[in-house]
């Protein structure tokens, strides 16, 4: 089993995103237990939006650096999964340069590619598995 590498950095880096993404989008997001629900936050539901998924990234460097952001196959088929049963999904990334979001849905298929990908410089098992590769022009700044 692949190791959980999150740091306390990390963590940080995550809450701030967590509070731009709420106020930016009038939500309340829920921490998940990731083992379980495979992505890191919920929102609630309210009359004009669903209960939405959301897997947040971060990445030290800006956004446009690589054509694409790779994300593990498991994570994307989990978030295609929420958005087929009716949820809403989304992809949540804090580049160097600003925090992007993505809303998930099936128009997206065309602009993803899929292979084998991951980092090799770290000797942990499961680091290189098949990814989902997606375009970075897809996501759209978060202006708060």
């Amino acid at each position: 089993m692949k190791p959980k590498l999150e740091t306390k950095q990390d963590v940080v880096k995550k809450d701030k995103a967590k509070k731009i993404l709420e106020k930016s989008h009038n939500i309340k997001l829920l921490d998940l237990y990731e083992p379980l629900y495979i992505v890191d936050w919920v929102s609630n539901e309210t009359e004009s939006q669903l209960m939405t998924f959301i897997e947040f990234k971060a990445r030290n460097y800006e956004h446009n650096t690589f054509p694409t952001l790779m994300l593990s196959l498991h994570k994307w088929m989990k978030l295609m999964s929420y958005r087929g049963e009716g949820f809403g999904a989304g992809l949540c990334v804090g580049w160097l340069d600003g925090l992007y979001y993505l809303e998930i849905n099936r128009t997206l298929r065309p602009y993803i590619t899929y292979k084998v990908g991951g980092r090799s410089d770290r000797s942990i098992e499961g680091d290189v598995e098949p990814c989902a590769f997606i375009n970075v022009n897809l996501f759209e700044k978060v202006v708060v």
